[in-house]
């Protein structure tokens, strides 16, 4: 990445075809915003004038500037393929410092339409790119571009060597803590309180369902038992027939 001072604004220069009004729009909509986060961006819409040498002031925007924001869609890379236009010129004058100097990280491809495959030129084809397809466009890549044009180094902290001898101190983050339970973003938690709370309350509906459930078959139950009960009048006559078959079992007369 270009040696630069932390405390300087990067310069910026944004390479673009004129798909149309409203690509134009999205691209100074852009290159405002990026200005306003602390990013010198040189844009023709901006720094080209009447009488303005193009060529001139395309080799000294890509020369002169820390980054070169290359707005990738499948028009830019027709135009940046074939060598058409602007955007050829452009190609041209980019290649040539890649191949001289080496510094590929000073060139950021944005994919703004298509796929990458339809909208990237051949020589960008294997690099790493910012995705600001959509309309927004994904305020988490908008600030990926923002950390790399600012050098924003967000590697952690180096710390030393640990003793051999001493035990390693468990750094992983916990699921469960003494405060709750942890989701998957660590700003969201789930109190031990509201654990109970929601254990007693699947209890309670639980124990509801089968009071219910045994109520409603209460009287079903109540049926069958008194139909299976013999009436004061029954037992007798019961009583009666099983002695005459127990009689006539006994003199051989069944």
């Amino acid at each position: 990445m270009p040696a630069q001072p932390a405390t300087d604004n990067p310069k910026a220069f944004v390479s673009y075809s004129w798909d149309d009004e409203g690509h134009k729009a999205w691209v100074k909509k852009l290159a405002t915003r990026l200005r306003e986060d602390g990013v010198n961006i040189i844009l023709d819409q901006w720094h080209v004038v009447p009488g303005t040498q193009l060529p001139e002031f395309m080799e000294r925007a890509v020369r002169e500037s820390d980054f070169v924001l290359i707005v990738c869609t499948p028009r830019y890379k027709g135009k940046s393929d074939g060598r058409i236009g602007g955007v050829g010129y452009e190609g041209h004058i980019m290649t040539a410092e890649v191949f001289a100097k080496y510094n590929h990280e000073k060139f950021i491809p944005l994919l703004r339409n298509g796929r990458w495959g339809d909208a990237a030129p051949w020589w960008l084809s294997g690099k790493y790119y910012i995705d600001l397809r959509g309309e927004p466009y994904r305020e988490d890549e908008y600030r990926r571009l923002l950390n790399t044009l600012h050098r924003r180094n967000e590697v952690p902290p180096l710390g030393p060597i640990p003793d051999p001898d001493k035990p390693l101190k468990d750094k992983r983050p916990k699921t469960v803590t003494g405060k709750g339970i942890l989701l998957k973003s660590s700003s969201w938690r789930i109190s031990w309180w509201l654990v109970t709370a929601f254990a007693v309350l699947v209890g309670l509906i639980g124990w509801a369902a089968w009071a219910i459930r045994s109520i409603s078959e209460q009287p079903a139950k109540n049926q069958v038992f008194e139909r299976a009960m013999p009436t004061s009048g029954e037992i007798p006559n019961n009583l009666e027939k099983r002695s005459n078959v127990r009689n006539q079992e006994a003199t051989g007369n069944r």
